[in-house]
């Protein structure tokens, strides 16, 4: 139902499956030290079940077994799916990589808006429950 496998030298990917189909995905890219979840998508059918949770803990796990412990955790949030957002404050302590007083005053997307530093000690803490 859950795998996870590294899809390149830089890339874990990890998915649900249900009576064949592709229910949930997730993707974590590595860079320097440094994971970030760039992808995480669960089909609305199934939403709010946990599998997306589940999706996500089976590729963190995988990668530290494999990997080892990085420095830092990421999360790229395109703004949509507000539910996202408050689940990763609930769970992760986001912080936005742009600074507020840039936000406030610029116009601009700025790439940096959409990554969320995330709380290291919290997502070790999920991933070993």
């Amino acid at each position: 139902m859950f795998s996870c496998y590294e899809s390149n030298v830089n890339t874990y990917e990890a998915k649900a499956i249900i009576d064949g189909k592709q229910i949930c995905w997730c993707s974590i890219s590595m860079q320097d030290d440094t994971w970030r979840i760039t992808s995480w998508y669960t089909d609305p059918k199934y939403a709010h079940h946990g599998y997306g949770t589940k999706t996500l803990t089976c590729c963190l796990k995988q990668m530290l077994e494999e990997k080892g412990e990085p420095q830092h955790f990421e999360y790229v949030w395109n703004g949509q799916n507000q539910y996202v957002m408050d689940w990763l404050k609930e769970h992760f302590d986001p912080v936005c990589k742009l600074p507020l007083a840039v936000q406030k005053y610029s116009d601009a997307d700025d790439w940096e808006a959409h990554i969320y530093k995330l709380n290291k000690q919290k997502v070790l803490d999920f991933c070993t429950q």
